[in-house]
């Protein structure tokens, strides 16, 4: 080995090495800056030092220049330099990764939570402790025949909890580990359906009301992709709509695309940040501000998993003036986000 080194990071206490065990000791018993050594593993004479940097600490070991100090001081700058940018990138890489596991992770023990808390709802939760799987079988069918609507609903919810573990998992490994994608023609009017039916309680809970056109046009798309970005849309809606209001789902076919539009009257995004809502990380100012921001990756994910099948995404912000309102000193107009898809790829 010409050149070993010992780089240690002292934001995160992690190394980056190409030492084997028995010279990382040699490194770390290392006390001087610069000097000649006569090295009993490799068995040569050496020059070696340890220097401290913006907290950070570097040991470099060489046969090369040994008999210069300032030949050896130059070659620690290089690597100084060398290994700060590549501790940068690996700083940047291992957040990225931290970011997007502890989302994966965040959603999936909520829509556990929410599954649970759903069967709870029907039965109490003591009523599981039966002396027998036969006993708790009849406490189950009693709780079904006493209240079957009640049982309808925690099959829907259970469904759509399903449904999104399913889109979850499909983002993760189609856009973080490149998983391939599958195309084929699909109804988008019953993608659209199926997805919003995940929602049906939220945007009920807000007293919102539906008015969805028809469309009997097939995309040519992968399922989990679009599924899973318009999970995202619709999330978005279902935070930012304006109670007691409408959400409008149109549909167009444009030449070799369909076309949706989600029209709603949802909160104000100021001019300065239009562009910036599909950036990785940006949480708009208004959602911030009333505490209801996530963690910018919604709308940035909706763009990275359509383009991966041809589609695109936009917004137009606040287009009719005069459906400008403020409740409770909150700001909400008219926005569109429009998503569009292929009827057919010539690549494929």
């Amino acid at each position: 080995m010409k050149t070993g080194y010992y780089f240690v990071s002292v934001k995160d206490k992690s190394a980056l090495t190409n030492l084997d065990v028995e010279c990382i000791r040699c490194a770390t018993s290392c006390h001087t800056r610069n000097e000649l050594y006569e090295c009993e593993i490799l068995r040569e004479l050496r020059r070696r030092g340890k220097i401290k940097f913006q907290n950070n600490e570097l040991y470099l070991c060489t046969n090369e220049e040994i008999k210069s100090k300032r030949g050896f001081k130059e070659k620690q700058r290089i690597f100084i330099e060398t290994l700060l940018q590549v501790d940068i990138y690996r700083q940047e890489l291992s957040n990225k990764f931290s970011l997007t596991t502890s989302r994966l992770i965040h959603n999936l023990v909520s829509l556990n939570a929410q599954s649970i808390q759903s069967i709870f709802n029907l039965i109490p939760q003591d009523e599981f402790l039966q002396p027998s799987r036969e006993d708790l079988l009849a406490k189950i069918e009693e709780r079904v025949r006493k209240d079957p609507q009640a049982a309808a609903l925690l099959i829907i919810d259970l469904l759509k909890n399903e449904n999104l573990v399913k889109t979850e998992f499909s983002v993760y490994r189609k856009v973080f580990e490149n998983e391939s994608i599958t195309e084929l023609h699909y109804h988008i009017h019953k993608i659209v359906l199926l997805v919003l039916n995940s929602f049906w309680d939220e945007f009920t809970e807000k007293k919102v009301s539906f008015e969805i056109g028809q469309c009997y046009d097939k995309v040519y798309v992968d399922y989990d992709v679009v599924a899973a970005s318009l999970v995202h849309v619709l999330e978005n809606a279902a935070k930012y709509i304006l109670p007691n209001s409408k959400l409008k789902i149109r549909f167009q076919h444009n030449n070799d695309a369909v076309t949706i539009i989600f029209d709603m009257i949802s909160l104000k995004v100021e001019p300065d940040e239009i562009d910036k809502i599909f950036e990785e990380g940006y949480s708009g100012k208004n959602p911030t501000r009333l505490g209801k921001s996530g963690k910018g990756l919604g709308l940035y994910l909706v763009r990275k998993l359509l383009s991966l099948t041809g589609g695109e995404v936009s917004f137009k912000p606040d287009v009719d003036p005069s459906q400008r309102i403020k409740q409770l000193g909150i700001d909400f107009v008219n926005n569109i986000f429009i998503i569009n898809l292929p009827t057919w790829r010539e690549n494929n």
